[in-house]
């Protein structure tokens, strides 16, 4: 499994990338997951279309983490694209790649497989 991290300032366009980039590789059919670490849990808003997305936080403050299971968090998009949003927590003020990689390791890696 790869992983490609996009980050930068407000207005940069990231969330315009990271959609392009998942859909082109989803079209050259990768396994692709997309996984939302913005501080207004609205970065998967653009490819699921108002869709309702439940945040990993939002199960971790109702829930243990023995929650966080693929048909809790995941969302499917257009070609097979899943998405998962983080969503707005205490733990975004820490550095972006501390607090993300925090997040990241309640997340299931093999829920990309499935």
């Amino acid at each position: 499994m790869r992983q490609i991290s996009i980050y930068g300032k407000g207005g940069a366009g990231k969330s315009t990338e990271t959609y392009n980039l998942t859909t082109a590789l989803a079209s050259m059919d990768k396994r692709v997951m997309q996984i939302g670490y913005d501080h207004g849990a609205n970065f998967t808003g653009m490819p699921l279309r108002g869709k309702n997305q439940t945040t990993i936080v939002a199960i971790l403050r109702n829930f243990h983490t023995a929650d966080i299971r693929s048909e809790n968090i995941l969302r499917r998009g257009c070609i097979g694209i899943k998405y998962v949003e983080s969503g707005r927590a205490e733990f975004m003020i820490l550095p972006c790649t501390r607090g993300a990689a925090k997040l990241t390791k309640c997340v299931n890696p093999n829920i990309i497989t499935r």
